[in-house]
């Protein structure tokens, strides 16, 4: 299950006795909890029928006890453990006759094992609520929802340039309010703002602006980006990972259908991205983006064996890259 679908769910009013919320953006988990608590409980209810509780602290076999309480003012009670752990008999057992009384809620840290007989038990009984990682896109458009929500509007570039900058949506949303306590009331958000104001974003719009130039079949504009990454302290193989992944985006609007009114929603980016990427795939046959993608594992190999000086081998790639593609308009 994914938040949006827990969203509407508790709109409806529908609670289940269990929850297992895991996964790496804490900024929506945060919020899964807090919606679980508007649902079940009043201001007045929470001081009595709310409990939180630390995984490690917690004796496994209290949790039955704790459960079975009859709420004082709430339509349940509500138990949060922290850092839970999903083994033991107690909890088992409980899964297995969980209280109508009562809410159960675990967040559970580092990988979930799907296969493993909590989990099974968990998805029968409960919700399994899965806050993996936001793609660039999607993180794009939760920021520029939590701009509206501000009082700002913030521009599709600095948008995605905050996302690529932030990497998860606590942060962006941090860098978010710096940039609303910077700007005079109700000044757009523009990419100069962001570059600005944001150190990681000019980074991250720069190797953007590198694999652009690279898939559009400009050589030196590439290589110029690229020495001023090396410059920078960018690490050589993942600046060739942005490269690896354009070329695979070049291949993927082929399969979709450069034309494709839904290649925004096949390739995971914001339209205005993805219709750069279907020019380029104007530029790259399949066959060619296939080649270009050999030349790149080739300079991997050769990078990570020490083949040659990283600066000349990803000069080397760009070149070789770009004259596969053909020449257009």
């Amino acid at each position: 299950m994914t938040w949006p679908e827990l969203q509407q769910e508790l709109t409806r009013g529908q609670v289940a006795p269990v929850y297992l919320l895991y996964g790496e953006e804490k900024y929506l988990l945060a919020q899964a909890v807090k919606a679980l608590k508007e649902t079940l409980l009043s201001p007045e209810a929470e001081p009595f029928d709310y409990q939180e509780f630390a995984g490690e602290d917690l004796v496994p076999e209290s949790l039955s006890v704790l459960a079975s309480t009859p709420p004082v003012l709430g339509r349940k009670r509500l138990i949060l453990i922290k850092n839970a752990r999903l083994d033991g008999e107690a909890l088992v057992t409980y899964l297995t006759h969980p209280s109508p009384t009562a809410c159960l809620v675990l967040i559970a840290p580092g990988n979930i094992d799907r296969k493993g007989k909590v989990f099974q038990l968990l998805q029968k009984v409960g919700r399994c609520v899965d806050f993996a990682p936001l793609k660039p896109g999607a993180l794009a458009r939760w920021l520029a929802q939590e701009a509206r929500r501000m009082g700002r509007k913030i521009e599709g570039p600095a948008a995605m340039a905050l996302a690529q900058a932030a990497g998860n949506l606590q942060q962006g949303i941090l860098e978010l309010a710096k940039l609303d306590l910077y700007l005079p009331p109700g000044t757009p958000i523009t990419l100069q703002e962001v570059q600005a104001l944001v150190p990681a974003a000019l980074a991250s719009d720069t190797i953007f602006q590198m694999v652009d130039a690279l898939g559009s079949g400009r050589a030196e504009v590439a290589i110029g980006l690229c020495r001023r990454l090396l410059a920078a302290g960018e690490a050589p193989l993942g600046i060739l990972g942005m490269m690896v992944r354009q070329f695979r985006l070049i291949l993927q609007a082929h399969l979709a259908g450069p034309d494709s009114p839904d290649l925004a929603v096949a390739l995971h980016l914001p339209p205005f991205v993805a219709q750069k990427v279907a020019r380029q795939a104007a530029r790259f046959s399949p066959e060619a983006a296939s080649e270009v993608l050999e030349l790149f594992l080739q300079t991997d190999v050769d990078l990570k064996t020490g083949a040659g000086n990283p600066a000349f081998l990803l000069e080397r790639a760009i070149w070789a890259a770009t004259r596969r593609g053909k020449r257009v308009g």
